[in-house]
This record gives structure tokens, sequence and C-alpha cells, in this order.
């Protein structure tokens, strides 16, 4: 801009003084930016979570009310990186002129630095950020395997006396209309016989599979479920 700015006073020197500070620019663009560029991809990402955070505490559903409220302490952080994240993204549909700005300028290169000491301290605002995020999505995977399956699902039932499986009419959650199968297991466990390919390990994950669902969500894809 000095350079630009003094031409019509100083001639030559200005476009010398302009053709270095151009190519020290360059230099500092390509080299920087191959170190960068993960960092610049996680900021746009973090910028679509801040967006999001952003919109979950303005809702009113009880049920996430204990997040929600945990998420408000954040909300700092969120507005520096949705403030500050665009100033890292490339110019829209301008790729080629986005760039030509960012040598002669360093914007990009200088708004990425600015952010990252702006998030220096935020932290563990951030850690909390994607626990949150993460256990609600989990929630809403669940709500949604469970409405899309409910007339497939049972709930299950836990024994406390004895240790035994019980799975009535039991189906693979991993399997595109798979066969019901009765899996019963008891203190000595079974000896499963076939021949090969004849469908024993998908037996096997069969049970294992309803039996983590049950032990985490408390219902199977089943008929029944009875189990330690």
């Amino acid at each position: 801009i000095v350079a630009i700015l003094t031409f019509p006073l100083t001639g030559g020197y200005a476009l010398m003084f302009f053709v270095g500070a151009l190519s020290i620019n360059m230099y500092i663009h390509y080299k920087v930016n191959r170190n960068i560029d993960a960092g610049i991809f996680s900021i746009n990402y973090l910028a679509s979570i801040a967006s999001s955070v952003d919109s979950l505490i303005k809702m009113d559903i009880p049920f996430i009310y204990s997040y929600i409220e945990r998420l408000k302490s954040c909300k700092s952080t969120c507005e520096i990186i949705l403030k500050n994240s665009k100033s890292v993204e490339r110019i829209a549909g301008m790729d080629v002129f986005g760039d030509y700005f960012n040598i002669i300028f360093l914007y990009q290169v200088r708004a990425y630095y600015r952010i990252m000491n702006k998030l220096e301290n935020s932290r563990e605002d951030l850690i909390l950020i994607y626990n949150i995020l993460g256990e609600l999505d989990s929630f809403a995977a669940i709500a949604s395997y469970k409405n899309d399956h409910e007339d497939k699902l049972c709930e299950a039932e836990f024994i406390k006396d004895e240790r035994r499986l019980v799975i009535k009419k039991a189906l693979n959650p991993l399997l595109i209309d798979g066969v019901e199968n009765d899996i019963e297991l008891g203190e000595k466990g079974i000896i499963l016989t076939g021949s090969n390919m004849s469908g024993k390990s998908t037996y096997l994950r069969t049970a294992g599979v309803n039996a983590i669902l049950a032990e985490a969500f408390g219902f199977a894809l089943a008929k029944e479920y009875r189990g330690t």
C-alpha cells in the first residue's frame, strides 16, 4: 500500500519496494500455509459447531435443559469462533483473487494466528462443547433408531439371581431382512456346530450385538430379551 501511494513521488523505487515486499509475502504465504492448512480446516469445522451451539442454547426443550445451561457457559468462546472464522475462509467463488489478496496482505495467515491466540485459553470450553454435542448426538441417533424399528424392539429384562441369556426371535441389527433366531445360554454355555457358511458367526454376532444394545440402551432387537 505504501509503495502504491508513493509511486508518483518515488517512481522506480516504489515499484522495487512493492516487488520485494510481494516476494517476501509470497514466500511467507506458501511456507506458512503448508503448516496451517489443517488448522484452517479445523477452524471452519469449529465454526459449524459454534453455530450449532448458538442454535441449541435458544431452544426450549426440557429434556436437555441441563446441557443447554452448560453450553451457555461456553457462549463467549463460540462468539469468538463465529466472529473470527470468516476471516480464515477463502473468498467464496473468488479463489484466484482470494489467493492474490492473501498473498499481498497475508490476510488469511494473520487471521488464523489471531483466532488461535484468542482460543488459547478456551481449551476447557472446547472439550466441554465436544462432549455435550457428542452426547446429544448419540441421544438423537438412539431415538431415531428406536423410532425406525419400534415394531421390532423389546425392552430388556435383567436377571439378578442366575447367569443366563434368553433372546426370543432375535434379529441381527447389521443385516437387512435377517432371519429370526432363538438364543439361550446358561451357566455352561453352548457348543455351536455347523458346516462352513451356515451362519454360526452371524448367530453369535446376533447374540453379542443384542447384549450390547440391552446393556447400553435397555432394548434389544427381538421379541423378548432376558439376561444377566
